[in-house]
């Protein structure tokens, strides 16, 4: 390829309350990129916010509208940071291009400090029913954990590595050849 890895962008990807944007944020300061958020693209694109738009039109459309978003901010010339909703793994066509065009970071935590935040934060789309936040989220990682697996370059373990120390790896590490 021959392209640093500092010439592709760097997508955040995990599960819900797993702290893409926090990372992606900080990231993108350090780098002094974009950032391209999911939940603030998934917004702009739909007009709504993403439990309003599961609420009305399904998890289908959510997550349609959610990998719409990340190929957008895809598309951008100049290399950017940007944040992937989890279910985008789950488009082959959208895993394709974060193995082709990105640096892949996966962020991940353990279920139960994903509830936690998930639950001291703003509401999230797609925990409901009977089944606890705790045993959603451990299912989620599972059913994705292979996927994930197959586009991140890192992996960043959030329950354990601070952002300023995470972020300080990922920067090192853009200037290796890719």
């Amino acid at each position: 390829m021959g392209e640093t890895r500092a010439a592709r962008h760097v997508v955040v990807i995990g599960l819900m309350a797993a702290g893409k944007s926090t990372l992606g944020e900080a990231l993108a300061r350090r780098l002094g990129r974009r950032f391209y958020d999911n939940d603030r693209q998934v917004a702009d694109l739909a007009g709504a916010p993403a439990a309003k738009i599961l609420d009305r039109h399904g998890r289908d459309a959510l997550h349609d509208i959610e990998t719409a978003a990340l190929h957008e901010a895809l598309d951008s010339e100049a290399p950017a940071v940007i944040t992937a909703a989890a279910a985008t793994v789950l488009d082959e066509r959208a895993r394709a291009r974060l193995q082709d065009e990105a640096l892949v970071v996966w962020v991940r935590a353990a279920p139960a400090v994903l509830a936690e935040r998930a639950a001291a934060g703003d509401p999230r789309p797609g925990l409901e029913g009977d089944e606890s936040d705790v045993a959603q989220l451990a299912r989620m990682a599972a059913e994705r954990a292979s996927l994930f697996r197959e586009v991140a370059d890192v992996v960043v373990d959030t329950d354990r590595t601070p952002v300023d120390e995470a972020v300080t790896s990922i920067a090192a590490g853009l200037s290796r050849p890719g």
